[in-house]
């Protein structure tokens, strides 16, 4: 696969990862193959942990669906 776009969707403090469904389904109507993975944070979705180990899961899970060599980009955005 040739330069293969990996995209990480994180859910905000009320969500798990359903709320990205709709986002999913446009890019992959829009970008077919394009490989997207929509996370639980700990505490959503049958998930244990804390905040304390969301961190360490989150690029645990992004490491887990990359080649070796893609680049991993994190974000963090707040609204309040």
């Amino acid at each position: 696969m040739a330069d293969s776009v990996a995209l990480v969707l994180i859910h905000g403090g009320q969500h798990d990862s359903r709320c990205w469904q709709p986002t999913v389904d446009a890019i992959n109507r829009e970008a077919p193959g394009t490989r997207i993975l929509a996370v639980n944070l700990p505490g959503r979705m049958g998930v244990p942990g804390d905040l304390d180990t969301m961190v360490d899961n989150l690029v645990e899970n992004a490491l887990h669906y990359t080649a070796p060599d893609t680049p991993i980009r994190i974000e963090w955005g707040f609204i309040g």
